[in-house]
């Protein structure tokens, strides 16, 4: 029996100490490759995933409070307007998210809305699977799209360990997003203090082992067992070295979140973080459950934005929300929604480019089960993050994806490397003008030579103009652009020369 199938008889791959981080169950993924590839980038960059489980109401979520047809599929159900922010006429949030509204207006909130894929499935077991292992509704993985990642960089994992979490785990199991051909590491974690004193400064007895195949796996099992405790004093210096500055809620996912800024805060290498908010499963009387489920995201997402300014580390965290499906368009007789598809998720952060991406709902075109199309797939979100946050490589990020989705205009300003674009001199690009626009844009950008690509996209992510693909002269250069054939809406134009990348919105009206 080769390693992989060891580890994955001995729990799908997953080693865990039974521990928690206070009273909430804390699973740390030590991937040496994970460090290793950001050292790469020589980014301290983080991503924080928030997932909602259940499958979250989108309809109820961002809503489209001027569509006669959602009060039709909701007569009970339906949020009145006079319960929404509104954001873009027709569309606005539900009132229970009103702590994201300054983050929205800041510009450092976007709303990717109809996110879903092919072939939906309505299982929540199933669907959960999909969206870790960023697959579609017709192929079942085994690994995730973060483990994938990691394993094709440094194959050398688990033979080699490093020395911090590569990536930590809030909440009870270990997702199957950081599953990888090799399995994972997985260390349950208390609160820093409990923890060190659970392991104190020791070591594991190491015993002696048979010189046998099974001894030999026996001696691999526990060198995994002995490297999880190096992780004891890291941790507890991490947090610290720092207290949370903003006020939490007392709910599981405020005190996660918490959590998370003071690790984050506190030094720890690790670049990636899962948390979880459960209960959106609402097939019956839904209407205070799912309000009450919004008020609590809403308000950890805030406290945890205002504590990572606080604390001088807000430009390098994105956080972004995902849940399994949405909603059934039409309320159920017992108050509810069923299973879904398509639905919004959040993303929040100083370099997201704020506003809404993704056509809204179209209650009048429904699947033949009674839901929603899907128009954004999850996949373009992840490559996105994976490109333009992370630094990954276009090659590379068709194997971790496995095939091509075209990334997002998400996030602002973002350089593949280590400084934000508008720092590094010789590359920027401005603000058009006029904006909004009518016939005619200007644009003007400073690159350091050598070939550069600018492109126009909707708010699908699809890209609508390449005005530029090729070598452009060092320096400054002002591009005028025709635009009166394109519809009015929101656009997104990217400049991309060498390892920098920056992008900008645009508004066309007429």
């Amino acid at each position: 029996m080769d390693r992989r199938s060891f580890l994955r008889k001995a729990g799908m791959g997953t080693i865990a100490l039974p521990v928690v981080f206070g009273d909430l169950p804390v699973f740390a993924f030590r991937y040496n490759a994970l460090l290793r590839a950001l050292g790469l980038l020589e980014t301290d960059r983080v991503l924080v995933l928030v997932q909602l489980n259940g499958g979250n109401d989108g309809l109820n979520t961002l809503v489209p409070y001027e569509d006669s047809l959602y009060y039709q599929l909701r007569p009970t159900l339906a949020i009145r307007p006079d319960q929404v922010l509104p954001l873009l006429p027709g569309l606005g949030l539900n009132t229970a998210l009103e702590a994201l509204r300054p983050i929205w207006d800041e510009g450092d909130l976007a709303i990717v809305q109809s996110v879903g894929y092919p072939n939906p499935n309505l299982s929540h077991f199933r669907s959960t699977d999909i969206w870790l292992t960023a697959s579609d509704g017709a192929t079942v993985l085994d690994t995730g799209w973060l483990g994938r990642y990691l394993s094709r960089q440094y194959p050398e994992f688990p033979d080699v360990l490093p020395s911090d979490p590569m990536a930590i785990q809030i909440g009870l199991g270990a997702s199957l997003a950081f599953h990888g051909p090799n399995g994972e590491m997985v260390t349950s974690l208390s609160t820093p203090d409990e923890f060190y004193s659970l392991v104190g400064e020791g070591s594991v007895n190491r015993g002696v082992f048979p010189d046998t195949p099974a001894g030999k796996e026996l001696q691999f099992l526990h060198t995994v067992y002995e490297g999880t405790y190096q992780y004891a004093s890291v941790i507890k210096r991490a947090a610290d070295r720092v207290q949370n500055r903003a006020s939490y809620g007392a709910d599981s996912l405020s005190r996660s979140l918490a959590i998370v800024a003071r690790l984050i805060a506190g030094g720890l290498s690790t670049r990636l973080y899962l948390v979880q908010q459960g209960g959106y499963d609402t097939h019956a009387l839904q209407a205070n459950t799912h309000t009450n489920l919004l008020r609590t995201l809403a308000g950890a997402v805030r406290a945890f934005y205002e504590d990572l300014r606080a604390l001088g580390c807000a430009d390098r965290v994105v956080l972004m929300t995902f849940s399994e499906f949405g909603r059934r368009p039409r309320e159920n007789g017992s108050a509810g929604t069923d299973h879904g598809t398509a639905a919004p998720l959040f993303v929040v952060g100083r370099a997201v480019q704020g506003g809404i991406l993704g056509p809204r709902p179209n209650l009048a075109q429904l699947d033949a089960t009674g839901n929603l199309y899907y128009h954004i797939d999850f996949r373009q979100v992840y490559s996105t993050i994976l490109r333009d946050w992370f630094g990954l490589d276009a090659e590379l990020l068709e194997q971790v994806m496995r095939g091509r989705f075209e990334p997002l205009p998400l996030l602002s300003g973002v350089a593949t490397g280590v400084e934000d674009p508008e720092r590094i001199q010789g590359f920027r690009l401005e603000k058009s003008w006029p904006n909004p626009a009518s016939a005619e844009v200007r644009i003007r950008f400073h690159t350091l030579g050598g070939h550069a690509v600018l492109r126009l996209f909707d708010v699908t992510g699809r890209e609508v103009m390449r005005p530029i693909d090729g070598p452009v002269p060092a320096g400054w250069r002002e591009l005028r652009l025709r635009i009166e054939h394109l519809p009015p809406g929101t656009y997104f134009y990217q400049l991309t020369s060498g390892p920098f990348s920056q992008t900008h919105k645009l508004l066309i009206a007429r």
